[in-house]
Parts: structure tokens; sequence; C-alpha cells
């Protein structure tokens, strides 16, 4: 399922750069700080997983997505191909009232990768948290390309609970 994580992920940051959403709002986010720690390269040929043992944020983490999943039930109920321009009133609302829950989501997200202790889970914390933040700069111009941003974010952060997962987490 990590694997089918990340891929999905992966896919969604193209499709968000190839439909112009994210070039247009990279401007918008402020860069993150640097990694904690930066690994080495090491042998492409010999990757392995990045989470081989059980991590101290593993709980965290799926208690966090369970709570976001929860607090964004509503908006995941309007149908992501519905422009800004054609939500109705109470989808507007919703949207609005959605925009610091995702924010606080991705400071979150961001905060135990950075506290993980491991570099591959922090970068894609990191990145996860990165997309989240585009995806709220584009809610008050939202239209359907901008969504693979929410998909990217969503995507890695199940990338982590997969593999928090696997290790018995």
């Amino acid at each position: 399922m990590a694997t089918d994580s990340v891929a999905t992920g992966l896919s969604a940051i193209c499709s968000a750069i190839d439909y112009r959403s994210a070039p247009t709002l990279a401007a918008l986010i402020p860069d993150p700080a640097p990694p904690t720690t930066v690994s080495s390269v090491g042998d492409p040929a010999k990757a392995g997983r990045f989470l081989t043992n059980s991590n101290p944020v593993c709980a965290e983490w799926s208690q966090l997505l369970d709570k976001a999943s929860a607090d964004t039930a509503a908006w995941r109920d309007i149908d992501p191909k519905i422009p800004a321009s054609d939500w109705t009133p109470e989808q507007k609302a919703t949207n609005d009232a959605v925009a610091p829950v995702m924010t606080m989501y991705a400071n979150d997200l961001e905060q135990l990768g950075r506290r993980s202790g491991n570099p591959t889970l922090e970068d894609v914390a990191v990145l996860s948290a990165q997309y989240q933040r585009a995806f709220v700069k584009a809610l008050p111009t939202y239209t359907g390309a901008d969504n693979y941003l929410s998909e990217a974010a969503t995507f890695l952060a199940r990338t982590v609970n997969w593999a928090c997962k696997a290790v018995g987490d």
C-alpha cells in the first residue's frame, strides 16, 4: 500500500505541474526550513524501505490522519470538479472553513516528520505539507486542476501511514 500511495502521490505532483496548478502557486508558498538531517544518497541499485522499524511518530501520524479525515468530511463531500466560481454559498462556506484546518494539518505533518529522526520520512512529510499549503492558497480561485495539489498531499501523507503500518505501528 505504501508503494501505491507514493506512486499516486508522485503522479498527482506531475499532474499539478502539467496542469499548471503547482507552478502558479509555488511562489506563494514559503520555502520550508532545511532538513534536520541529510542522509547520504547511497547505491540506488540497493534502495530499500525508508522505514524498516518502528518510529515514535507513527502513532501520532495515524491519529492525525484520522482527525484530518473527520475534520474535512464536509469538504470531501463536495465534487472536486466544481470550480470556485460555481460553488453554492454553502460550498464556499465549507471551503472557507476548511482552509485553516488544512493549514494546521500541514503544519502538524511537517512537525511530525521533523521529529521522526528519519530523513526520508521527514522529506515526504515536508513535501506533503507544502502541497497542502499550496492547495489552501488555491481555494479562493479553485479549479479542478488544483485538486492534484490536494491529492499529492493526501497520498504522500498516506505513504508514511502505510509505511508505519508495514513495520507494525
